[in-house]
């Protein structure tokens, strides 16, 4: 962490800025100059990394910043909650709302119904992808996937489902693509000769993961055409897409979800089928064809 004295930073400078007008942030900025010691360094890891507290454990952050357990119930009482869960619900609730994403629903609304809260957080991430789509110029992303080379695609966490998918889907379409992985090494090697002529697609959910944005800026770099596919337009992804697909992945139980940015790279299919209908019809008879001479489908009504 910078080694400035919280007492005198001015919020609006800082790099998570414009949290302090959401709370716990617009309570702690007024207690900066009365905090304990070890409360201050609590203070400026919320401010410098919000999301450590959004979604790390008691134990992760005091065994990170070398504090207690208990100065980090203290804490979390200074700015007027029960303990550690109330503050940390309500960092979680700032950073998705800085984000521009949906707050997440509370316990309350799960009791009503667990299906019918998922339910509701989908409808309304679709909602908004499909507002997104509209809004994209998708023909320029089909371009780019149909006229490239090779198509690359990183992701980490559960966002390489949504990876592994569109790897799975570019067949049915007529295109190949080839996973990237995020790790330094590999990720050098399997970039290391990739340049204008190819794409990459990064795809994250609303936690952005640091192999991703590298793979994206070292493809930048060696002069990569580049597709993001994030759950937020504040995503680090953003900077360095030369398209760019906003896609929700604020969960409802879960914290994340995975519908919207499957929704999204599912319309991205869809496009390029569009534009070339009978060649995709006779790339999807062909499979069938090919499954049946090597007896792969069960047949129907069969036991």
């Amino acid at each position: 962490m910078r080694p400035y004295s919280l007492a005198t930073v001015d919020p609006r400078t800082t790099e998570t800025g414009g949290l302090q007008a959401y709370e716990p942030f617009d309570r702690l900025w007024p207690l900066l100059d009365r905090l304990p010691r070890k409360q201050h360094r609590l203070a400026q890891a919320l401010i410098e990394t919000p999301e450590t507290f959004a979604f790390g454990s008691v134990r992760e952050i005091a065994g990170k910043l070398e504090i207690n357990g208990a100065t980090i119930v203290r804490f979390a009482r200074s700015l007027g909650y029960d303990g550690y869960q109330g503050l940390q619900a309500a960092v979680r609730r700032a950073y998705l709302q800085h984000a521009g994403l949906q707050a997440p629903r509370d316990e309350h609304a799960l009791r009503g119904g667990v299906v019918a809260a998922v339910r509701a957080q989908h409808l309304s991430n679709l909602q908004q992808v499909h507002e997104q789509l509209l809004a994209t110029d998708l023909d320029a992303i089909r371009d780019a996937l149909t006229g490239a080379r090779r198509i690359l695609v990183c992701a980490d966490g559960a966002a390489a489902l949504v990876g592994l998918l569109l790897v799975r889907l570019l067949p049915h379409v007529g295109l190949r693509g080839e996973l990237v992985p995020s790790a330094g090494v590999d990720r050098v090697i399997a970039l290391r000769d990739a340049g204008p002529k190819d794409v990459l697609v990064a795809i994250g959910l609303w936690l952005t993961f640091r192999g991703t944005v590298q793979a994206l800026r070292q493809a930048k770099e060696a002069g990569v055409r580049t597709i993001g596919i994030t759950g937020s337009a504040t995503s680090a992804i953003a900077r360095y897409a030369d398209h760019l697909i906003v896609a929700p992945a604020q969960g409802a139980a879960v914290s994340f979800s995975v519908i919207a940015t499957a929704a999204a790279v599912e319309v991205l299919a869809a496009t390029i089928v569009a534009a070339s209908p009978d060649a995709a019809q006779s790339i999807e008879q062909s499979l069938h064809d090919r499954y049946l001479e090597d007896d792969l489908l069960e047949p129907f009504g069969e036991r």
